[in-house]
Order: C-alpha cells, then structure tokens, then sequence
C-alpha cells in the first residue's frame, strides 16, 4: 500500500523473545565500541535543518493563554515544546492542526454553504474538493509542508487519533490510512527530505489499572506501511503507554491531561515531546545528531 498507490523495550543462554514475539540473539561476544565512537554515537551535525510536523491537536501549537481545554485549562501540543530538544541548528516548523486524520490533512473536502464538511456515508468519509482534472486539492497546511519542505529536511508525521472516529470528514481506515502516509513518503522523499512516522500516543483510557489502547490498530498500521517503504518509526504509542501504566489515571488526569482523555496540558506536551526526542536518540538515526 505503497508508493503510488501508496502508511497519535524496555542474558541467558537461550535467546529471549522481544516484545513483537521474535527472538533476540544473544549478546554479541564482540568489544563495545568505545563511547563517543561513532558507531554508538551519532556525529554532531553541522549544516542546519527544519524539522517539520504534521499532525493533529495533540501537536499543533496553541495560542499562549488559551481556554481551549477542560474547565478553560490552557492546552498545548507536544509539537510547540519540541524544539528545546535540539541544537541551534534545528528550526521546527509545525504545521499539525486540530480535528485532522491523515486524510483530511492531505486533502480540502467540500462544505455546504453553512459551512457543514459534508462526507459521502454515514461512517465519516469526505467529500473531497476536486480540480477541473478530478484530483483531490491540497488542504493547507499539507500544501504548506509540500510548497516549502527543501533537501536535508525532515517531516515527523502523526495522526490516528481522528481517523479511528467516525466523526465526518474524519475516518480513515486502516487500508487508506497506510496509503495515505504512503503518499506523504513519495512526496517528501521527491523533495529529498526525510520522512519518520510517529504512532500515535494513547488517550488516557484504563481498565483498571492497564491503559485501553485504542490506537493500537492505527500504530500498528503505520508500523506496517513503514517496513513496506523503509521509514523510521518512533513508537510515541508504546512509549505514552508505558508512561501512563508507570504513573496511573489518577495522575494523569491533572498533571498531564486537561482532565479529559486526549488533549495535554503543558507538563503533558513537553514529556510527549521528551518522549518522541528519547526514541530518536535509542534509534541513533540521522536525526539523532541533531539532538542537544
């Protein structure tokens, strides 16, 4: 799903299973190279670069002062606090934006003249604006990221957390949502900048004292469209599960959330940001050097 059809861890003699259920080899009985090596340690880099992010309200940057969570609390994205994580080198320009699945980020879908999205089902799908030629018309800010996005640059994308509704114009299912990121992959990749998926974070949603998943089926679809085109992933889904378990609902509910069960406060926006920078730097990929 492709191309151009085209994707919101922690020894023994016997090799342990990993968390996908594949084995891990043994510890290799080779030296470790040596810290600051460049083999376990990326290179500082030196030519600058613009991080971009497309995604939906839990990335987006929020007004200073807004009222837009729970109880008027102020809302931020991950997305805004993220630039404290790498060198001067680094510019983010965050193009994510609320309300947004994969597809209606890509694509403008019609409104009526009250200004109503209008969808061809009852399940949420869109009615897209189409040119004289019949293809779909940018929305905003992906024509943004298109018109702008140079070589050396990187895109981080994350949705899933409105393309599981079926709110209209925002379902996408799992078969559209990974020719959707596949298409975001040919149109980066043309402009010779670099794309990295990010899987959804969870809501907050337990049973019990175990996080509710939701979007684990979407994570695992951009996990599934990424081997199939070569993309890193960095897998915000289980680090945000792993950090909701480890500090419970109640917790969560005030100090990381607007007491609601998607949107963060600021303490939540900057450790799903931390989180996001700790997966790039374990995966030491070309973005890593960026990393303060």
């Amino acid at each position: 799903m492709s191309g151009g059809a085209a994707s919101d861890g922690k020894p023994s003699s016997e090799p342990a299973p990993s968390a996908d259920g594949a084995e891990t080899p043994p510890p290799s009985s080779d030296p470790a190279p040596a810290m600051g090596d460049p083999v376990s340690q990326p290179q500082p880099a030196s030519a600058a670069t613009t991080i971009w992010l497309a995604g939906d309200s839990t990335v987006q940057n929020y007004a200073a002062g807004n009222t837009q969570g729970a109880g008027g609390t102020e809302l931020e994205g991950w997305g805004q606090e993220f630039a404290q994580f790498f060198t001067p080198l680094v510019t983010v320009n965050n193009q994510a934006i609320g309300g947004r699945s994969v597809a209606f980020y890509l694509n403008a879908v019609v409104k009526d003249d009250a200004g109503t999205y209008q969808c061809i089902d009852d399940q949420g799908n869109p009615l897209y604006q189409l040119d004289a030629a019949g293809n779909r018309i940018d929305n905003t800010q992906w024509a943004r990221v298109k018109a702008g996005i140079k070589a050396g640059d990187f895109l981080l994308i994350q949705f899933g957390t409105n393309d599981e509704t079926h709110t209209c114009p925002r379902f996408v299912s799992l078969p559209d949502f990974q020719t959707d990121l596949g298409i975001m992959v040919d149109t980066v990749r043309a402009k010779g900048a670099t794309p990295i998926f990010v899987t959804p974070m969870s809501h907050r949603s337990f049973s019990g004292t175990s996080v509710n998943n939701t979007l684990l089926p979407y994570a695992n679809a951009m996990k599934a469209e990424a081997a199939l085109v070569g993309v890193e992933v960095l897998d915000l889904n289980l680090r945000s599960v792993e950090y909701f378990q480890s500090v419970g609902n109640e917790f969560l509910a005030t100090n990381i959330f607007d007491t609601g069960t998607t949107h963060f406060i600021r303490p939540g926006a900057v450790k799903m940001a931390e989180l996001v920078a700790g997966e790039i730097r374990s995966h030491g990929g070309p973005l890593a050097a960026y990393l303060r």
